[in-house]
């Protein structure tokens, strides 16, 4: 039985794969496994991990038998996982070679928590070809409040999971085709049974391919789904978010604004203002609080709104500048290495 079980999920990576694969093999600590959870790739990638796994049995190739999806593909590598550990390590990602041996020597000296979490670094080709880290770690910040203004504290290929936890939380949700890593870290935060500890070793062990070649999120036909997917998200954590604490309960209702501002630019203008029209008042927040800031969302949006209007709508956060739900600042993607806390 291997100490850690790493889960490549992959789809279509016949450009990058190998080098995800490569940073696994170059580990300066041994006793690993490493599963390759195939959602079924139409390219190459298939080709390219038998050749891994012919040369070293500490790979393995699998297809994903559950849903079609990174999630799925995720959970059929906790189903085939033995290790003790596990790391998630998507496939364009890469590890240092000192992943392994940081983690579990961290894990060895703090003992007796559930899933420990470590500094990522962002890269375009090449590790360190940029000076930005996925977050600060290592602030004294609520990690749940962070999560909440999608000021994503780690990453996931940043957390070092003991196997029976990531079972007990029945691991990955696989409704959940967009903001996957929020969910998956917002849930283990809200299980009180769960306990975690943050490296403050500032060395990053990790990094996150930034591809500025993806898609954004422009075409209605992505943004209908990704606004299915984040209804389902904010239907499912008003059941399990402590809504009694009016610092969370305002965190929720900022990124439910949030969540319609981005509808409203990218989806449906209707749906937007309903959405937040009614999770304003479900939340409890006034009728003039939600009308004030419906208002303010469709002047500021629309494009054909008069210039006079948009002048008249600033008044909104001036008035609720003590409850403006306007994002706050936030570090994911933009801290920096020579700045880290």
């Amino acid at each position: 039985m291997p100490e850690v079980s790493i889960v490549v999920p992959a789809y279509n990576r016949a450009d990058v794969i190998a080098e995800t694969l490569d940073s696994v093999m170059n580990q300066d600590f041994t006793d690993w496994e490493c599963l390759i959870i195939d959602d079924h790739s139409t390219d190459i990638t298939a080709q390219i991990c038998a050749d891994y796994v012919a040369r070293d049995s500490r790979f393995q190739f699998y297809l994903n038998k559950r849903s079609k999806g990174a999630q799925g593909a995720r959970n059929t590598g906790i189903d085939k996982a033995t290790g003790k550990y596990v790391i998630f390590l998507d496939s364009d990602d890469l590890l240092g070679s000192h992943c392994l041996s940081n983690r579990l020597a961290f894990a060895e000296q703090n003992p007796g928590y559930n899933y420990y979490c470590f500094a990522t670094a962002v890269f375009k080709k090449v590790p360190y070809d940029t000076d930005k880290l996925w977050n600060y770690l290592n602030t004294n910040d609520n990690d749940l409040i962070r999560f909440l203004r999608q000021d994503m504290p780690w990453h996931t290929s940043g957390v070092l999971w003991k196997r029976e936890v990531l079972q007990a939380i029945k691991g990955w949700d696989e409704k959940v085709s967009i903001w996957q890593d929020w969910d998956l870290h917002v849930n283990a935060l809200l299980n009180k049974k769960l306990t975690y500890l943050k490296s403050t070793n500032e060395a990053v062990d990790s990094f996150y391919r930034k591809d500025n070649s993806e898609k954004a999120i422009s075409s209605t036909e992505y943004a209908g789904k990704s606004f299915k997917t984040k209804l389902y998200l904010i239907e499912k954590y008003a059941e399990l978010l402590p809504l009694k604490s009016e610092e969370v309960r305002f965190e929720f209702a900022k990124l439910i604004y949030r969540i319609a501002d981005q509808t409203f630019r990218y989806f449906d203008k209707d749906v937007a203002i309903q959405l937040l029209r009614k999770w304003m008042v479900k939340l409890g927040y006034s009728n003039l609080f939600s009308k004030s800031w419906v208002w303010y969302m469709k002047v500021k949006l629309d494009k054909s709104s008069h210039q006079l209007l948009k002048k008249g709508a600033a008044i909104i956060p001036i008035l609720y500048r003590k409850k403006t739900l306007l994002y706050n600042k936030r570090h994911h993607l933009t801290a920096t290495l020579s700045s880290a806390k």
